[in-house]
């Protein structure tokens, strides 16, 4: 009722003011129209990134990046903007291709924010497709097939075994000195992405989803035959089993070189032999008690690898399932026991 006896009020007074100066009552204004629709703006999608290389992170200029049928070229920061009226609702394939790199294909989840930034791998040296295709593919002794890669895709934790099968003391210099170049294979294996904890104890463990559990032997369980150093009971398998040889192999007071241990944790983590006399991955012990680190080109091919999700396959095609910027896939390794 307050609004009703507020407008009366007001006509009263206009009336009173139009009587006492003589002149007629004006007709009322009539409201404004309304203005006529519009129609809908189109929504509009931005995606903006950058290609860079694997080795080094440099920017790649007049690369070419083809997602969900649109196409762009990188500046020279290696930059890239595509644009679409709307953003993509499910996750797209998406192409990477430069003159001097290997082609990647790979997958972009939808919706996002923030750049994609997307490393393409150079065919030039120092890296060498063949190379590659031994250490991360088993090209070596398997010529005919391209193996998917095996890596690992979280950090394995690792039991050391401290008594022999006999149910004897390993020494105690054996127990560091294995325990040491485990955990520095990993490292190195992994391209610096994961850190290995080891675990001691005389127990038997059953095998476990992201354990690989090493045990020092006088002989052999996984292989049967003299003639062996150590052995991994699958190329990248989760869980996983290592058996090292004591004194098989040994060099003076070294009872278990460095070098076999790396070489059995190198298979443990996905990596297969190759033809590299001076390779950790080589398929026979040298004789001599090597240093315990990889060579510079194994360790550039394993950060390759590395920077890929388990399961990628020949020769850059990341797998079904896996998007990018998310966690790698896991399951088992191909095959074993390998030496």
């Amino acid at each position: 009722m307050r609004a009703r006896v507020c407008l009366t009020l007001a006509v009263v007074v206009g009336l009173a003011c139009l009587q006492s100066c003589g002149g007629s009552p004006a007709a009322p204004t009539p409201p404004p129209s309304p203005p006529p629709p519009q129609p809908p703006q189109a929504s509009s999608w931005t995606l903006r990134g950058q290609i860079v290389g694997t080795i080094g992170r440099q920017p790649v200029t007049n690369a070419t990046v083809e997602l969900a049928g649109i196409s762009a070229s990188t500046d020279s920061e290696g930059r890239f903007t595509m644009t679409a009226p709307a953003a993509p609702a499910l996750p797209h394939a998406v192409t990477v291709r430069a003159s001097g790199y290997r082609t990647r294909e790979t997958t972009l989840a939808f919706p996002r924010s923030g750049e994609a930034i997307i490393d393409i791998t150079v065919t030039a040296s120092p890296f060498s497709e063949d190379y590659y295709n031994q250490i991360a593919r088993d090209s070596y002794e398997r010529p005919e097939q391209r193996s998917q890669l095996w890596r690992w895709s979280s950090a394995p934790r690792i039991y050391l075994k401290t008594a022999d099968e006999t149910g004897r003391a390993v020494p105690s210099e054996v127990i560091s000195h294995v325990n040491t170049s485990l955990t520095d294979g990993v490292r190195m294996f992994s391209g610096g992405t994961f850190t290995a904890t080891v675990e001691q104890g005389t127990d038997e463990r059953p095998p476990q989803v992201g354990w690989i559990n090493v045990e020092i032997r006088q002989n052999t369980a996984l292989v049967v035959g003299d003639d062996v150093c150590g052995v991994a009971q699958t190329v990248g398998g989760n869980p996983n089993r290592i058996e090292l040889r004591l004194e098989r192999c040994g060099c003076g007071s070294t009872k278990v070189p460095a070098s076999v241990v790396l070489h059995e944790i190198g298979h443990a983590l996905g990596f297969f032999h190759v033809a590299d006399r001076n390779a950790v991955m080589y398929p026979f012990f040298p004789g001599q008690c090597r240093q315990g680190a990889i060579t510079a080109i194994e360790q550039m091919h394993v950060n390759v690898a590395y920077s890929r999700p388990r399961g990628n396959m020949d020769p850059d095609r990341d797998p079904p399932g896996f998007f990018l910027f998310t966690a790698p896939l896991s399951g088992p390794g191909p095959r074993g026991p390998i030496q």
